[in-house]
């Protein structure tokens, strides 16, 4: 009787151990705005203590009212709920076969603009798509093995597939919006391409904001008022 009531008290105890965060949250968060600060807790009084940006997607530890701790560059911090959608990793079916509709269509180490570059695929190109995070998909094909943005993929069944040739997505008036900058310093030249040495195609001034289409080697590429881009220094917004 003594052995039994030990065993019921060593079952209930078990019960009763509380299980970690890390297995009671499988959501995740794809960051939307182009910079948003990761602070020590829940709450804008908190230290910042670093940065996340557009499209990046973390997983979720918990979350508290408008708050979510994310798991992040191997360490933990919390972000504003209201600037992140949360979303579930999905194990896509073994079936699935998408097409890349751009040339030079970046594969990155992980889900997010953040990822190092890996290689290309070419227009046209097919891969296996393995599983999801928010609009990144983790593909394979003919040994090229990483990540790529969803909105420069297509499956079978998609019917348009004329999308231009361009470096990483569409043409400049289509690509995607990947986020929003403004203009830090009081007047920036904008320019031709990603280099000091291009040519000034106009300025624009501190407090200006746009939207901006790519990113590359500190440099962003935005939408004007008259439709057309033009590329601005990183460090000045």
């Amino acid at each position: 009787m003594f052995k039994k009531g030990i065993f019921l008290f060593i079952l209930l105890f078990i019960a009763l151990i509380e299980i970690p965060e890390a297995s009671i949250h499988a959501d995740e968060v794809v960051i939307e705005v182009d910079r948003l600060n990761v602070r020590s807790g829940p709450g804008t009084n908190y230290e910042k203590i670093g940065q996340v940006h557009s499209n990046d997607t973390y997983s979720i530890v918990e979350t508290k009212e408008d708050w979510v701790k994310i798991d992040w560059n191997s360490k933990k911090g919390w972000v504003a709920k209201w600037m992140v959608t949360i979303t579930k990793e999905q194990n896509a079916s073994v079936s699935s076969t998408f097409t890349a509709k751009v040339n030079y269509l970046r594969i990155r180490s992980e889900a997010g603009l953040g990822g190092v570059i890996k290689g290309y695929l070419m227009k046209g190109d097919q891969v296996k798509v393995e599983k999801q995070k928010g609009k990144w998909y983790s593909i394979k094909s003919e040994g090229k093995k990483g990540w790529v943005h969803g909105d420069y993929l297509s499956t079978s069944l998609d019917s348009d597939n004329s999308v231009p040739s361009k470096k990483e997505g569409l043409s400049n008036s289509d690509k995607a919006t990947l986020g929003k900058i403004k203009i830090g310093t009081k007047v920036l030249n904008v320019r031709s391409s990603n280099s000091l040495n291009s040519k000034v195609l106009k300025q624009v001034f501190k407090g200006n904001t746009f939207d901006y289409i790519d990113e590359e080697d500190r440099w962003y590429q935005i939408k004007l008022s008259d439709g057309k881009t033009g590329w601005v220094a990183g460090w000045l917004v």
